[in-house]
């Protein structure tokens, strides 16, 4: 699995308090593999099965195989792919 699913998370407010949770792609990714294998009847019974279905399998891989061909790309241009972080947000951009 790439770095790249450690650090795009799934912002998600809890309907009960609002409180904001913060998921991984790779804690999506691990539920789903989970709940393939668990055998709870639903979301209630396991929380790895309530994670698995809020983002799509195939798009989360879909997203780390481009960004693993875009690191590939960098490197033979001697470069390198990073995630930067809020203390390096351009200012002129506005926060989302």
């Amino acid at each position: 699995m790439t770095v790249l699913a450690n650090y795009v998370v799934f912002k998600l407010a809890c309907p009960s308090c609002g409180l904001e949770n913060d998921l991984t792609l790779s804690q999506i990714l691990l539920s789903q593999d989970l709940a393939a294998e668990c055998s709870c009847r639903g979301e209630s019974e396991c929380p790895p099965f309530y994670f698995a279905g809020l983002l799509d399998h195939v798009d989360i891989e879909e997203l780390l195989t481009v960004w693993r061909r875009l690191e590939t790309q960098a490197d033979r241009q001697g470069g390198k792919l990073e995630i930067l972080g809020p203390a390096h947000r351009d200012p002129r951009q506005p926060a989302r």
